[in-house]
């Protein structure tokens, strides 16, 4: 080898440890997390119509209904307690379909590279349809804190956050709903 050669290699080997440390760090923090992803869609139209999909740390898929609507607003803060979060777990209904864990953890490490909150134009779709919103969750273990993340939203309105990883994200989302979907009719 090079001497060049061996100095470039030098040069680039602290780059390489700390990306690791960082993935290290971020695998510690994905298997403190409860819950990944969350598909929720509400739509006023002809009555309340409000429920999702949620993807916790087993890898399992999850539904929820809300029965009723809230006497207040129903907009949420973007910023849940771990409390909130395993109560939303807890009223939901757990599935037997169930994402391969390599899988997961990789989707789920995913979440912390997108970066920012940079959003498409906003496109008038429709009327009617609702709202369908698709969500990351980014859980910070110091605070006990969950952050939802947006990554699309479609329906009466459509327009995307523009991270490539964001939009990867939607589209696996939109993968695993398939696949629940095919795994549930059959039974």
């Amino acid at each position: 080898m090079k001497r060049s050669h061996f100095f470039r290699m030098l040069l680039l080997l602290p780059t390489v440890v700390i990306a690791s440390c960082d993935d290290e760090k971020i695998g510690d923090i994905v298997k403190q997390q409860a819950l990944y992803f969350e598909v929720n869609h509400i739509n006023f139209a002809w009555g309340y119509n409000h429920g999702g999909y949620l993807i916790d740390s087993l890898g399992r898929v999850l539904t929820y209904k809300v029965e009723e609507k809230p006497a207040t607003d129903i907009r949420e803060t973007d910023t849940f307690t771990k409390a909130r979060i395993e109560e939303k777990l807890s009223n939901s209904t757990v599935s037997a379909f169930a994402l391969p864990a390599r899988e997961l953890s990789e989707k789920a490490a995913q979440i912390y590279k997108i970066t920012g909150n940079k959003f498409s134009k906003t496109v008038q779709i429709g009327a009617d349809q609702g709202v369908t919103s698709f969500y990351a969750y980014r859980y910070d273990p110091r605070e006990k804190t969950y952050t939802r993340v947006l990554l699309s939203r479609r329906g009466d309105i459509a327009f995307y956050n523009t991270d490539s990883d964001a939009r990867e994200l939607t589209k696996w989302i939109e993968s695993v709903l398939q696949r629940y979907s095919e795994a549930t009719n059959k039974d």
